[in-house]
């Protein structure tokens, strides 16, 4: 029995492939063998078990069961990757509430598998980490823009991005753009496969398929998107877009929508599950009259949580057609953010597929985009952060944001 990993599959595909990922970290071929958990406990007669363990439950009556009995064989000190045929999300849940550190469905792909020993090799969450995996409840955050090409695909996939990135959560997010969407874009990703399919059939969805359908831009950051053809048509309600969300909404801290304008009359039950609303727009006329159609429409909806105001591209005298005193006058509310402009930041944001606050996390937008994603998440700097937002910041609930501070009424 090897100290450090042992592997005992049943099937010769398995078999090579765990070999050959076991050859690339360096490990000798005798670490994996043929086999199921009666080779495992027959070894571990006269050996002491591995720290890593790759263990096979196919073929076996009860996986849960075996699967328990194997955790109890090889005791707290070692990590226990299980593989099976099963794609089953319940089954995956319930081994890692046993103790498991993965389940691995198969055929079992080697960078998975190579990710998968990456991970097993790290030191061990600390209890105030595994209380906080424990707690995680995925809050639901709908990004929303006044109009095309006011910068709500970037606030949104800045926000996550900072969220995974500078705030260490766990961050899932979903473009429900699905012809036009820009996410992947974003991050220099190709779109993910099987959106329409998970759209089309919500009854049919588990935690499993969702995640194997997300792009990994990061260990923490997941994104569900799609470049959908036109034929067929493709249409979907509110149920099916939370549909997407709830099988997963355990593995994420936070949950980003890329929510475009045309589709809120269809998306009550995801804006009656949000836990923030953002509400991006420019300073010109028509971003203002859509800014009060759209805000009396989610106040309508969400009484309780009126959205958080952001301004993009201000400073810029050619693009804003109203002076933001006379914006905030006629819309009876402050913009609780804005976001200025920065055409190099843009520039070289686009040029690289990286965020604003990951080509330049110095520049005044993405200080702003960051101060947002701490209000959103209740997450706080140690530190008073420089060009703060004054007291509107402390008004943190951990059900939801309150609603936006009213201006004075027009006379």
């Amino acid at each position: 029995m090897h100290e450090e990993f042992m592997a005992f599959l049943m099937d010769e595909e398995s078999f090579r492939t765990a070999r050959a990922v076991a050859e690339a970290h360096g490990y000798p071929q005798a670490v994996v063998q043929q086999g199921g958990l009666d080779v495992l406990a027959s070894m571990l007669e006269e050996a002491a078990p591995p720290k890593i363990l790759l263990l096979d439950l196919d073929r076996e009556k009860d996986p849960l069961d075996a699967g328990r009995r194997a955790l109890s064989l090889c005791g707290p000190g070692c990590c226990i990757l299980f593989a099976g045929s099963q794609n089953d999300v319940k089954l995956y849940r319930r081994l890692k509430q046993l103790g498991g550190a993965d389940y691995l469905v198969k055929p079992l792909a080697e960078d998975l598998l190579r990710d998968a020993l990456v991970q097993a090799t790290k030191p061990a969450s600390s209890e105030t980490e595994i209380r906080n995996n424990e707690a995680r409840a995925g809050k639901i955050m709908a990004v929303i823009g006044t109009r095309g090409g006011v910068g709500a695909t970037t606030v949104a996939v800045s926000l996550a991005w900072i969220c995974a990135h500078t705030l260490h959560q766990h961050v899932g997010m979903l473009d429900l753009d699905v012809h036009f969407g820009t996410t992947a874009l974003a991050v220099d990703k190709e779109p993910g496969r099987g959106m329409r399919a998970a759209l089309e059939s919500p009854e049919r969805l588990d935690g499993l398929l969702i995640a194997s359908s997300m792009v990994q831009e990061s260990e923490h950051l997941s994104i569900l998107c799609a470049e959908e053809a036109f034929d067929p048509p493709l249409t979907f309600d509110g149920d099916a877009a939370m549909s997407l969300i709830k099988p997963v909404s355990g593995d994420f801290d936070s949950i980003f929508i890329d929510l475009p304008r045309m589709m809120l009359s269809a998306q009550k039950r995801l804006l009656a599950n949000a836990h923030a609303l953002v509400l991006v727009t420019d300073l010109t006329l028509a971003g203002l009259r859509d800014a009060r159609r759209i805000r009396a429409y989610l106040k309508n909806i969400r009484p309780d949580l009126l959205p958080v105001m952001v301004a993009s591209r201000t400073g810029n005298s050619a693009s804003a057609t109203v002076e933001k005193p006379a914006f905030e006058k006629n819309l009876e509310t402050k913009f609780d953010f804005e976001l200025p402009e920065d055409i190099k930041t843009a520039k070289l944001s686009a040029n690289m597929g990286k965020t604003f606050a990951a080509v330049a996390p110095q520049a005044e937008v993405s200080k702003h985009l960051t101060a947002l994603a701490r209000l959103l998440t209740g997450i706080r700097e140690e530190k008073k952060a420089a060009g703060g937002h004054g007291g509107f910041l402390k008004n943190v609930f951990s059900s939801g944001l309150p609603a936006s501070k009213p201006a004075p009424k027009p006379a």
